[in-house]
């Protein structure tokens, strides 16, 4: 009786062992995952300065966009009003 109390004793004790490895592992991997979580934080961050920057960017080059068209359209109204030349641009008599 003695034995298999300390044969159980024994098994608790390996069991206790491999549990406390498996718990530092898991501590090691949590130490890992919060680096990563970290990391992506700052990744996020950075990424949001840049849209930031992006939308300025869009909001420029509409406006832009939007004065190329109206430029476009005043010029082609001119050249509607020139008078049509013959060929090569020659003015017919």
């Amino acid at each position: 009786m003695a034995e298999d109390f300390d044969d159980r004793l024994r098994r608790h004790e390996e069991m206790i062992e491999g549990l406390t490895r498996v718990f530092m592992r898991q501590s090691e991997i949590n130490e890992h995952i919060v680096g990563f979580i970290d990391e992506q934080r700052a990744m996020n961050e950075r990424m949001d300065r840049f849209m930031v920057r992006m939308d300025g960017y869009m909001q420029r080059q509409e406006a832009i966009n939007a004065s190329v068209a109206s430029t476009l359209e005043r010029v082609e109204t001119l050249l509607e009003r020139l008078p049509r030349g013959g060929e090569n641009g020659r003015r017919e008599a």
